[in-house]
């Protein structure tokens, strides 16, 4: 029974993954969309929905000798929970202060591929491949010498993981979808200090 739901794997290679996540024709633009919901939890705490949210990425990939870059920009905005209105202001439950929001405009997201990039795909159903990527960050947190920004975000390092998981036909991979999870900090607008 149990080999019957474990998926078989898959080497995908970068042309085929450019051919999921953007296009190999680099003068076309590739659009994707992202709705959830956001989740916070202090140490001994039940989780709270602190805000839903909304984005969309758009992005080509062009290649430069023997190597592909992805280039995108992306908006993300909060909603907020049940509703779907934009918020403009954030009531803090843990701290009781009202907030601004700071939406997300990331000009531009830019990404190197080398020309040996393998990534693994699994089968998830009948005709449907998912493929998992696992983005690590962490560097410098540019907030965290500077004294007026201490109740929003000290912290020395930035830190966080993105996981991305990538789904498509076996026989149509233009036919593709994202899932998007993050896991982090308090984002910095939320005044939680080094919570």
């Amino acid at each position: 029974m149990l080999s019957s739901l474990m998926s078989t794997a898959d080497v995908v290679n970068l042309e085929d993954f450019l051919e999921i996540r953007c296009s190999n024709n680099s003068n076309e633009q590739v659009y994707f969309q992202w709705q959830g919901e956001a989740y916070a939890q202090l140490p001994g705490e039940s989780q709270t929905r602190v805000f839903d949210m909304l984005g969309m990425n758009v992005a080509r990939c062009f290649k430069v000798e023997n190597e592909v870059y992805l280039s995108s920009r992306e908006v993300q905005i909060y909603l907020q929970p049940y509703t779907g209105r934009v918020i403009d202001k954030w009531l803090n439950p843990w701290t009781g202060e009202i907030l601004p929001v700071m939406h997300v405009a990331n000009s531009p997201v830019q990404v190197r591929f080398g020309e040996g990039l393998q990534l693994q795909s699994k089968t998830t159903s009948t005709n449907r491949q998912t493929i998992l990527s696992s983005v690590t960050l962490s560097y410098p947190n540019p907030l965290a010498d500077d004294p007026i920004y201490k109740p929003y975000d000290p912290k020395k390092l930035y830190q966080a993981s993105e996981l991305f998981q990538f789904h498509y036909d076996d026989d149509n991979k233009k036919n593709a979808g994202i899932s998007w999870s993050r896991v982090s900090g308090f984002l910095p607008w939320m005044k939680m200090g080094d919570k």
